[in-house]
C-alpha cells in the first residue's frame, strides 16, 4: 500500500493523493492492534487476513479511496492463549497505556481502584508477556492514529468499551451444572454474579 499510495503522489496533480493516502496508511496501527499477538516465532504476528479495495482513477493516477471488503480474524485468540503467546496487542495496549480515570471508567480497575494487571484475566494470564514500555508506546501510536484516521473521542471511547467488554466476559464463570436442562427453559446460573453487576 505505501508504493500504491506513493504511485499516486508521483502520476497525480502534486499531493493528489493527501489525506485519502495518509488514511489508507494509517489504518495498519488499528489493524495491527486488534489483529497481530505475540507468538512464539514473532512478537507482531499477523493473526488476520484483510482484503482491501483500493479505487483509482486510471486517466490521473490518483487515488480516490480504499475500503476493507474482508477482515479475517483468528478468532480462537480471543479466549484461549497459548504459554510464552499472548493475545491481541489492543488488549495489553489498553491495559497498560489508558489513564487511571479511562480504566474506571471501564471497569478494568480493581476493588482499591488501581489499574488491573493483564494476569488477572482469564483471557490473558495463561500467555506470555512483552515489555510495558512497548505496550505503552503502541497505545499512544494507536491513540493519535485513531484521531488522524478523524474517529470522535465517543466513537474511540466505543471502541474502548467494546474491548473492555471482551475482557470482562471472560470474567464471568458459569456454573456448568446448572445449565445441564437448558433446553427445557430452566435458566443456567452465574457463580460470580457481581462481575456482572
Amino acid at each position: 500500500m505505501n508504493f500504491l499510495t506513493d504511485l499516486g503522489k508521483l502520476g497525480g496533480e502534486g499531493d493528489s493523493v493527501g489525506d485519502i493516502g495518509e488514511a489508507i496508511l494509517a489504518c495498519n496501527p488499528v489493524l495491527e492492534s486488534f489483529g497481530n499477538a505475540k507468538t512464539v516465532r514473532n512478537d507482531n504476528s499477523s493473526r488476520f487476513g484483510k482484503y482491501t479495495l483500493m479505487y483509482f482513477a486510471l486517466d490521473k493516477d490518483k487515488i480516490y479511496g480504499a475500503r476493507i471488503k474482508n477482515y479475517l480474524l483468528e478468532k480462537s485468540r480471543v479466549i484461549k492463549v497459548a504459554a510464552n503467546e499472548r493475545g491481541y496487542h489492543a488488549f495489553y495496549f489498553l491495559l497498560r497505556g489508558a489513564s487511571d480515570d479511562l480504566l474506571k471508567q471501564l471497569y478494568l480497575t480493581d476493588s482499591a481502584g488501581k489499574r488491573m494487571t493483564w494476569e488477572k484475566f482469564f483471557y490473558l494470564k495463561s500467555g506470555g508477556d512483552l515489555s510495558v514500555e512497548h505496550d505503552v508506546g503502541e497505545w499512544k501510536v494507536l491513540e493519535q492514529t485513531l484521531v488522524t484516521l478523524k474517529f470522535s473521542a465517543e466513537q474511540i471511547l466505543a471502541i474502548w468499551r467494546c474491548t473492555a467488554a471482551v475482557l470482562l466476559l471472560g470474567q464471568i464463570e458459569f456454573d456448568e451444572k446448572s445449565f445441564a436442562k437448558v433446553e427445557e427453559n430452566v435458566v443456567g446460573k452465574i457463580k460470580n454474579i457481581e462481575v456482572v453487576d
